[in-house]
């Protein structure tokens, strides 16, 4: 939430579902801790700068006995997540135009508080009334994830962040900014020498970056006037100063869940001491991060900060992160998701965890399950002294990202029935011309134009035959292949219906 555009001046942010912001990781992390996070299923959660909504809507669709709170300033925004919200006949969803310094409208207390992408953007006055705000707003046991920009990874924006800040006038606002941030950035792409030296190569990599970022992206990273990007130990100390404290990190490599076992963390022990903020600071350094996403807790919560086993049979987890075909248990493999991530193994225990949860996906298993899982897959049963072990490498995985924790469990995904139905959110967002819509693991799927037109079709009452005569009718063979889908109608109706399931675009 910001100062506010003039309508003349509006840019979109856009606005997606983020799995990673989702109560039910949020409330998975915080159990690996000793709290006692509220229910997901009937829980209350606030997204200040929620822009067009986006991620509160299919949490409310998906969620319908919890409450969603979305504040921004910008009217449009709020206007087009209303539009959306009303189509779907939301009741558990309130949007509302306010200010960020308007406390009162934050009508607390509440579970789960997110506030997306905007801590950075804003003056120091209203950073601290953010912070404030989630102190007095969050109730007890409650979370909130917090992201910002971090130094010193961030200073590899920064060049073209200040040619942005000299060279476009300060009384241009929202897209004349972008519009004309833009074309400095072309100019720059073709002035600045592929030399092969390190500044050539920092700035082209960003004009890269940038050409394919959205506007609001583009806008908020380099064109906006304020942005501040902080150490760690910065942060640290302005969340201590709002009554709250850092419970974990949402993305990066957390050190207060992988404990001295994971060499980075090892090495950062031996340089800088065992105290987790220098630690968390120092691998900062060492990783070049230039974006956190914190969660917070109050102050007064009593977290276990040890790394024993017991704590890791309290919440159930998942892991789309699956092994090469060619794989040999203890050779070094790289394990890929479907959503472009990747990590290189190769401990056999972790090898292990990953294909038994990657087979699963998107279910999630508690320790017990995931054990029962790794005994089918070596042919010999977990022994019970060995489950510590088990427990310990799970930990690690979720301290580095390649496992999620969750405390909601959901069913496997089925075969497509003989009319294939997309999940109604699914429906609803494509049928807003959204470019990425959410599937049932809360992550944003991007999708085709051909998609936008398919997806709001299947409400179970097409079959696939209606949906080959629909594509024989209104899509050439050049259209299917640009979708990445076969010339022939018949096959390519197939393949979208595969492709839905397997993304988790589709209802049980």
């Amino acid at each position: 939430m910001s100062e506010g555009e003039p309508v003349e001046g509006f840019v979109r942010y856009p606005s997606y579902s983020f799995h990673r912001a989702h109560p039910d990781r949020l409330s998975g992390l915080a159990k690996l801790f000793g709290l006692a996070p509220a229910d997901v299923t009937t829980c209350r959660v606030l997204d200040i700068g929620c822009a067009s909504a986006g991620h509160l809507i299919p949490m409310a669709a998906r969620l319908p006995k919890a409450t969603f709170d979305g504040l921004d300033i910008v009217e449009e925004e709020i206007a087009r997540g209303q539009e959306l919200a009303d189509a779907m006949n939301l009741s558990n969803l309130s949007l509302r135009v306010a200010d960020l310094r308007d406390i009162q409208a934050w009508s607390g207390p509440y579970d789960y508080i997110i506030a997306h992408g905007m801590y950075s953007w804003l003056p120091e006055p209203l950073q601290a009334s953010l912070l404030e705000g989630i102190r007095a707003s969050l109730a007890p046991g409650g979370i909130a994830y917090v992201s910002w920009n971090v130094l010193p990874g961030w200073y590899r924006r920064a060049p073209l962040r200040e040619m942005m800040q000299a060279f476009v006038p300060s009384d241009l606002q929202g897209n004349q900014r972008v519009q004309m941030g833009r074309g400095l950035a072309e100019a720059l792409g073709d002035l600045v020498p592929d030399n092969g030296s390190a500044w050539s190569k920092m700035v082209l990599e960003e004009l890269d970056r940038l050409e394919e970022a959205h506007d609001g992206f583009f806008l908020g990273d380099v064109a906006t006037p304020c942005m501040e990007p902080l150490r760690f130990d910065v942060f640290h100390q302005r969340v201590s100063q709002a009554g709250l404290a850092l419970l974990c990190d949402a993305e990066a490599l957390n050190p207060g869940i992988t404990g001295p076992m994971h060499p980075a963390v090892r090495s950062a022990i031996d340089a800088v001491g065992p105290d987790l903020v220098r630690v968390e600071g120092f691998l900062d350094l060492v990783e070049g991060r230039p974006f956190r996403a914190s969660l917070l807790v109050r102050d007064d919560e009593d977290i276990d900060r040890g790394t024993g086993p017991e704590s890791m049979r309290k919440a159930l987890y998942s892991s789309d992160l699956a092994p090469p075909e060619a794989f040999t248990p203890g050779q070094p493999a790289t394990f890929r998701s479907p959503w472009g991530g990747s990590a290189r193994v190769n401990v056999p225990i972790l090898q292990l965890i990953l294909d038994a949860l990657s087979r699963r996906w998107p279910e999630r298993l508690s320790l017990e399950e995931l054990c029962e899982d790794i005994g089918v897959l070596t042919g010999n049963p977990v022994p019970d002294d060995y489950v510590p072990e088990v427990a310990m490498a799970l930990r690690l995985c979720v301290g580095s990202n390649m496992v999620e924790p969750q405390t909601r469990g959901l069913a496997p995904r089925g075969v497509p029935g003989a009319t294939p139905t997309a999940c109604p959110v699914v429906r609803t967002t494509a049928s807003f011309g959204e470019t990425r819509v959410p599937n049932d693991h809360h992550r944003a799927v991007p999708v085709h134009p051909l998609d936008l037109q398919v997806l709001p079709m299947l409400d179970g009452t097409l079959n696939v035959d209606e949906l080959t005569q629909w594509l024989e009718a209104h899509t050439t063979e050049d259209d299917r292949v640009e979708a990445e889908l076969p010339k022939e109608a018949p096959t390519a109706a197939h393949t979208l219906v595969r492709r839905y399931a397997r993304q988790g675009l589709l209802s049980p």
